[in-house]
């Protein structure tokens, strides 16, 4: 019997009575034990609590034929819509319907292997799927397996022995300062509604999520400050992607005076954008297709709106600005990240380093020669003194009408001192 009476014990050795339960769970084996409740209805009342807790998530008390499909269905359910953004969870759920759930929907958790992830892989190369979408795939098989365990399922975790795909590497797209004007030009003058959405992205590298969030609060046209702290999906707000996202971009004169002409010229509200029917502007898809219009008529058809966040960061990096800065103008979450998608726009950087270290080396040069000049000097009168204190050195063949070897010496001596003098100097 799970309910039943437990006897403890004071610290004068007497005893008294406590009602409470003592199980074990069938999947896993493991223990629970309460001991402290005052009467056998509260013990029930606590018993039906632990029980209903175990249950909690949706999955099956027996594990062993427990399927993939319904511990996927318990984990987006239960972990998903509680610590996922919305993004993420379209994401997940696109995935499950189209990849997970036909080849691994129907097959028990106890019996997929690792030689099973291999081949869902192989599977998912076959349908021509990304290199990125097969990692991002299997990322959520191994994510699944582990909400399993967590909640105390005898299982093992297939994945992690399982290599991601290397990813090819790939180029961003980012458009030149020519380049910048163009679209600008032909944004104010084709579709000049869009022109304030454009002129925000191109100057701050603000993400399409964070654009749409803008609210007119959080722009301090004092300062030129842009506070960034809140993202949109899909006309939901949501917490930004990374807790370094959450920053103060600086913003120049001419996006002050840009934002300060719209505000006059648009509906008043919260958003500092709108759609074209009233509505926020991530989901007015009317909207951003004109973009793809402005971008076709300036002749630029590869570039992308998430491309201009890259032409931000390429502009900084083309006059030089270090590198922290644009990292926290980016909201990047590591300057290794800022580096290693930008580290290919610095030849310039690495052209001038090298010119800074030929500089330091010819400096080295010319202060050695000086050096070895200053030196031999300082050598060649030593020498000098030396000679003048050694008798033999001075001493000089006798010659005739012998008044004239003191004076020739006297002469000499002289002139050693002279030029000692010009050695000092």
């Amino acid at each position: 019997m799970s309910i039943r009476r437990f006897t403890k014990k004071n610290r004068d050795g007497s005893s008294y009575q406590r009602w409470g339960y003592d199980f074990y769970d069938e999947v896993t084996g493991k223990r629970y034990r309460k001991e402290s409740c005052k009467t056998k209805l509260e013990a029930e009342t606590e018993y039906k609590k632990a029980i209903k807790s175990l249950e909690k998530g949706s999955i099956s008390r027996s594990h062993k034929h427990l399927t993939f499909e319904a511990l996927t269905d318990a984990f987006i359910t239960s972990h998903c819509k509680v610590h996922c953004s919305l993004a993420t969870q379209n994401k997940y759920v696109s995935l499950n319907e189209n990849h997970l759930k036909p080849f691994l929907g129907e097959r028990k958790v106890k019996d997929i292997k690792i030689i099973d992830i291999n081949a869902f892989i192989a599977h998912l190369k076959g349908k021509e799927l990304a290199e990125k979408s097969i990692n991002v795939a299997l990322g959520l098989v191994g994510s699944i397996f582990n909400y399993g365990i967590d909640n105390d399922l005898n299982i093992d975790n297939p994945c992690r022995k399982v290599k991601s795909l290397r990813i090819p590497h790939k180029e961003k797209n980012f458009l030149t300062s020519e380049q910048v004007k163009l679209l600008l030009t032909v944004c104010k003058e084709h579709e000049p509604k869009f022109y304030p959405i454009l002129y925000t992205a191109i100057f701050t590298g603000m993400r399409k999520g964070e654009i749409c969030a803008m609210s007119w609060e959080k722009i301090d046209f004092k300062t030129k400050k842009i506070l960034v702290d809140k993202s949109m999906y899909k006309n939901q707000l949501q917490e930004p992607k990374t807790q370094q996202s959450i920053r103060k971009i600086d913003m120049i004169d001419s996006l002050a005076e840009v934002l300060k002409e719209h505000r006059l010229n648009s509906q008043l509200g919260k958003y500092v954008f709108w759609g074209q029917n009233g509505t926020p502007l991530s989901g007015d898809a009317t909207l951003w297709r004109l973009f793809n219009s402005i971008v076709t008529k300036a002749g630029l058809e590869d570039i992308t709106f998430h491309d201009l966040r890259h032409s931000y960061a390429s502009l900084l990096i083309s006059k030089n600005i270090p590198i922290k800065y644009i990292q926290k103008q980016m909201g990047h979450s590591t300057i290794n990240m800022t580096l290693d998608t930008y580290g290919h726009l610095m030849p310039d950087v690495h052209d001038r380093a090298v010119e800074v270290l030929e500089e330091i080396a010819g400096k080295y040069s010319s202060n050695l020669i000086q050096f070895n000049e200053v030196l031999g000097a300082n050598k060649a009168q030593q020498q000098n003194k030396e000679d003048d204190k050694n008798p033999e050195t001075c001493k000089k063949p006798p010659l005739e009408g012998g008044g004239l070897v003191v004076e020739t010496e006297r002469f000499e001596l002289s002139s050693k001192t002279e030029s000692n003098k010009h050695l000092r100097a």
